[in-house]
C-alpha cells in the first residue's frame, strides 16, 4: 500500500484574522496622531527631505 501525502491548511483561520488586521492598517498609519508623531519624531531626528523632494517644514500643512 502506497502512502498519500497529507496536507493541513491550518493557516486558513490564522489568514483570515489577519486579514482584518491588515484593513484597519492604512487606517491606523494615517490616524491624526500617528502621523505627527512620526512629524515630531523626523523633526527631532533632523530628518532630511526624501525621495519626493519635500522638506519637514513643506509637510507640515498637510498634516
Amino acid at each position: 500500500m502506497e502512502k498519500c501525502p497529507v496536507f493541513f491548511f491550518a493557516f486558513d483561520n490564522r489568514r483570515n484574522s489577519e486579514n482584518v488586521y491588515a484593513n484597519n492598517l492604512m487606517e491606523k498609519i494615517l490616524a491624526k496622531d500617528n502621523m505627527n508623531q512620526a512629524y515630531r519624531q523626523v523633526v527631532r531626528n533632523k530628518g532630511k527631505h526624501g525621495i519626493d523632494g519635500m522638506t519637514v517644514d513643506e509637510l507640515l500643512p498637510y498634516l
